[in-house]
């Protein structure tokens, strides 16, 4: 598999879904469903299925690795996107993007965006989150159950949501992390780490700066 297939298949999915009227009742399925094998999810199957290559999809009625990290992905955007007026989710950059949302023209792009963590590292230095927001963070590294995982994922987006951060996030990124986070022990590992140093790395850039200005 190409190394950012999953990241470029969900962010072309997600162009779809944003740019055609008539699938707002998909994303609506899709927020009410917490699974890919709900019978609520159905209308999002033959977008998801068309988009991946057949040996990732999955058999025996098992959703497959791929089918959970591009859904639970594009069901955390539209949690995050109902109600707004602003397009929430922002690819980190383009480079990389050789067979999806390079075909999008320049003007139709959306805004750069960052990384899930990188964002509740910005959301921590509201000192009334801090707590209840390292809480859940330590909760969600804590574990390699990719359910438990996505659970406490569709929690920090609702708070991401409800704070209404000006920033656009790359749900398809995510997409692609929680892919390889079910694929071993090593791998889901590798994963956490980099998620935390996206939270505390970001933790410990706003302290040295807020430092630097009490100087």
């Amino acid at each position: 598999m190409k190394q950012n297939e999953i990241k470029n298949v969900t962010g072309s999915i997600i162009h779809i879904l944003h740019g055609t009227a008539s699938y707002r009742g998909v994303l609506a399925s899709i927020r009410g469903a917490a699974s890919f094998n709900s019978p609520r999810a159905q209308p999002a199957w033959p977008i998801i299925m068309k988009a991946l290559r057949e040996d990732l999809l999955g058999r025996n009625g098992q959703p497959s690795y791929a089918e959970n990290a591009v859904y639970s992905a594009l069901r955390m955007y539209a949690i995050h996107q109902q109600g707004s007026d602003e397009f929430v989710y922002g690819p980190i950059d383009y480079k990389d993007d050789s067979n999806s949302e390079s075909e999008i023209k320049d003007d139709e792009k959306p805004e750069p965006g960052i990384e899930i963590f990188t964002a509740l590292g910005e959301l921590r230095h509201n000192e009334d989150l801090e707590v209840a927001l390292d809480r859940r963070v330590r909760q969600t590294l804590s574990t390699t159950d990719i359910n438990s995982v996505v659970n406490s994922l569709n929690h920090l987006v609702g708070i991401i949501k409800s704070k209404k951060l000006k920033i656009k996030i790359d749900y398809a990124k995510l997409a692609q992390d929680l892919y390889w986070f079910q694929m071993s022990y090593e791998s889901a590992n590798s994963v956490r780490l980099s998620w935390g140093q996206q939270y505390y790395g970001n933790v410990a850039k706003k302290a040295e700066e807020k430092g630097e200005k009490n100087d």
